[in-house]
């Protein structure tokens, strides 16, 4: 398999892994603390931001958006 094929066979499934991941933390909530920590290192290894990273991004926008409605 020469290197252009084989940089395109790891980036699709990265892609899925990254999908897969995705569907998971919709039941984040809904998982053990040791299953969350899990979730948060996959995150962490395919680059994404982790569901409590999202969260306080969110809180962060909020408060903001409130500070400037004052």
């Amino acid at each position: 398999m020469d290197k252009d094929a084989l940089l395109h066979k790891y980036q699709d499934m990265t892609d899925k892994l990254m999908d897969l991941a995705d569907d998971l933390g919709w039941e984040y909530d809904r998982m053990s603390s040791s299953g969350q920590e899990t979730l948060d290192k996959i995150y962490k290894i395919l680059g994404m931001e982790t569901i409590p990273e999202i969260d306080l991004k969110i809180l962060k926008e909020q408060q903001q958006k409130e500070k400037d409605n004052e």
